[in-house]
């Protein structure tokens, strides 16, 4: 399990500290550890990411918490924490930090992915589709989108879990219904858009 988390949550680091590139011109990271504690919200993100580097997991995860205590809303804020939590044993508060980062960093395309993979992993598909959902909102990378969708259509449960998330609803599902109608489509989609279109009527 902890393997699992570690190779999905790698690429969550990119975002995470990342994200935080375009605040240098506020806060060098050289020069974090001399902000003065009540304008840190940007500096502990660097001190937070530079723990987890030399494995100070503890200072990470007072950093990460300190973080997140400041500033709760940004998802890449939360990653951190997750990452810090993990780094320390604590599972569980990985796994709560990680799901509201899901949920606030919803066009993060990074960490989408990401959940994703740890949703398939566990044998969550509705949270999978969730996931996978997102990713068609925000196809950064198509190839992978298609590689998800087969991914989880693959599973009857994932068919069934996705096409409860296309009833729903909402822009993205036009790209998906264009290519599950398409004559080349594979014939997971062609049979998850129908389900859909079951729920959708009221059919079950």
């Amino acid at each position: 399990m902890r393997v699992v988390w570690w190779i999905a949550l790698g690429a969550l680091a990119l975002v995470a500290i990342g994200a935080q590139m375009d605040r240098q011109s506020r806060y060098s990271p050289a020069l974090a550890s001399h902000v003065p504690g009540a304008f840190q919200s940007f500096a502990l993100a660097h001190e937070a990411a530079a723990a987890l580097d030399r494995s100070d997991n503890l200072e990470a995860l007072s950093l990460a918490r300190g973080l997140v205590a400041r500033r709760p809303l940004p998802a890449e804020n939360l990653t951190l924490l997750a990452m810090a939590e993990l780094a320390n044993g604590n599972e569980a508060a990985a796994l709560q930090s990680i799901d509201l980062a899901g949920q606030r960093g919803w066009r993060v395309w990074p960490l989408q992915v990401s959940l994703f993979r740890i949703a398939m992993e566990n044998g969550d598909y509705a949270g999978a589709a969730l996931r996978l959902a997102a990713m068609w909102a925000i196809p950064e990378d198509r190839v992978m989108v298609s590689e998800a969708t087969s991914s989880l259509l693959a599973a009857p449960e994932g068919r069934e879990a996705f096409a409860q998330r296309l009833a729903q609803g909402g822009i993205w599902t036009n790209a998906f219904i264009r290519r599950a109608q398409a004559p080349s489509a594979n014939v997971n989609e062609a049979i998850t858009l129908r389900r859909a279109n079951e729920i959708s009527s009221g059919e079950r």
